[in-house]
């Protein structure tokens, strides 16, 4: 039962990846809109999506659309990004810069984009650290 769960789940995240990056903005805001609905309601928890990178990656393509829609991905990136394995994704496929791109063109957006920027770093740099001082007291 719960692997069936599991596949469901895994489905969902295939057909939202294609919505968000759909050509015609209103299928894609409206599943930015449904997705940030359910985290806000606690339907899905971050941690269910937080390990999906493709999940990320489309999400920072949705930022260079034109039209609407850039409120509610960072709004869910926000929500996302408050977790480790999220914000390593969004360090490995170079998610600051493409933030700070989508920074320049729209400074609407800015207060949201340093928010989501600080804590990736932030988390970043506390995981080295802690890795860092493991490093140190292992014994050989």
């Amino acid at each position: 039962n719960e692997y069936k769960s599991y596949l469901r789940m895994d489905f969902d995240v295939k057909l939202l990846r294609h919505k968000i990056c759909h050509p015609v903005e209103e299928i894609r805001v409206r599943s930015l809109n449904s997705l940030l609905y359910k985290l806000e309601q606690s339907l899905i928890e971050p941690e269910v999506l937080s390990t999906n990178k493709n999940l990320h990656i489309s999400l920072l393509n949705s930022l260079g659309y034109e039209g609407t829609g850039h409120h509610q991905a960072l709004a869910i990136l926000d929500k996302l990004s408050v977790t480790k394995e999220s914000a390593k994704i969004l360090l490995d496929v170079d998610g600051v810069n493409i933030l700070g791109t989508a920074k320049e063109k729209d400074n609407t957006l800015e207060k949201m984009i340093e928010k989501i920027t600080d804590r990736i770093l932030y988390i970043s740099n506390n995981e080295a650290a802690e890795e860092s001082a493991t490093d140190c007291s292992t014994t050989d």
